[in-house]
C-alpha cells in the first residue's frame, strides 16, 4: 500500500500572507499551479486555491483583496505516513483537491488529486505489464503443448 510520502510533491510554492494579490496570481500562472500555501513568519496559516479566488473574489466587489480574506484558513492536512487511499478519501469527503502534508507540524509537501491519479495510473501500468507477461507466458506454454501434441500425433500417423 502506497503512502502519501511516495507520491506527494516536495516542490512547495508558498507565499507570505502580506504579498499583493496580483503577485500571487502571477506566481500561480508562472508555475502552472492551482494553489499556493500561505505562510506567516514561516508558519502555515492557509491555502489559496483557484476555487477560493472564484468563490470569494468574483462574488466580491474588490478586484485586489487581501490574501488573508480570500484564502482558506481552516486547513485540512495529512501526514506523509498516511496511505494514498486515506488522502483520496479525505479529498472526496471534504470536496477538496489539495492537501498540505505536515510531519510533526512541519510542512514537507503537498498531495493533489493529480498526484493520486498519476499514482493510480502507475499502479495500473504495473498491473498491465504483469498481465502482459502472464499472457506471453501462457501463450508460450500453450504453443509448447500444441507442439508436443502435434509431435505425438505425427509420430502415431507415421508409425501406422
Amino acid at each position: 500500500m502506497k503512502i502519501v510520502a511516495d507520491c506527494m510533491s516536495k516542490r512547495i510554492v508558498s507565499v507570505e500572507s502580506n504579498i499583493p494579490f496580483g503577485k500571487v496570481i502571477e506566481l500561480m500562472a508562472g508555475h502552472d499551479i492551482s494553489c499556493v500555501l500561505v505562510t506567516k513568519k514561516d508558519r502555515l496559516v492557509g491555502i489559496l486555491t483557484e476555487r477560493d479566488m472564484v468563490k470569494r473574489v468574483l462574488r466580491g466587489k474588490s478586484r485586489s483583496p487581501k490574501i488573508e480574506l480570500v484564502m482558506t484558513k481552516d486547513l485540512i492536512t495529512i501526514s506523509p505516513h498516511a496511505t494514498v487511499e486515506d488522502a483520496s478519501f479525505i479529498m472526496r469527503t471534504k470536496r477538496i483537491k489539495q492537501l498540505p502534508v505536515l510531519d510533526s507540524g512541519q510542512l514537507v509537501g503537498i498531495i493533489t488529486q493529480t498526484d493520486i491519479i498519476e499514482e493510480t495510473l502507475g499502479l495500473s501500468s504495473e498491473l498491465r505489464r504483469f498481465l502482459f507477461y502472464q499472457n506471453v507466458q501462457t501463450s508460450v506454454i500453450l504453443l509448447f503443448m500444441a507442439f508436443i501434441v502435434f509431435f505425438f500425433v505425427y509420430k502415431v500417423i507415421l508409425l501406422r
